[in-house]
């Protein structure tokens, strides 16, 4: 599978969760089991929808880090470490 397309379907993913997600907890009066019902339905519902394509990731970490060459993952990973010592 293209790396465009896996791109794109974790782009997608991470879209719905967000405004799934963030868009219940904002506007929808529906408490906490609500929010977190809809973060579960967004979540396998991206698993069905997406998971053929991608490994169904939904985060903008992954999805931002899956166009990046293999020179920038890594030294993004260093700071990541650096960060954490």
């Amino acid at each position: 599978m293209k790396t465009c397309n896996k791109f794109f379907a974790e782009l997608f993913g991470t879209f719905v969760l967000v405004f799934g997600g963030c868009g219940t907890a904002l506007f929808g009066h529906v408490g906490f089991l609500g929010v977190a019902i809809a973060f579960g339905l967004t979540v396998v519902a991206m698993a069905y929808g997406i998971g053929h394509i991608s490994s169904v990731l939904v985060s903008p970490d992954w999805s931002t880090n899956a166009s990046q060459d293999a020179a920038a993952k890594s030294a993004r990973n260093k700071t990541r470490l650096t960060g954490l010592i």
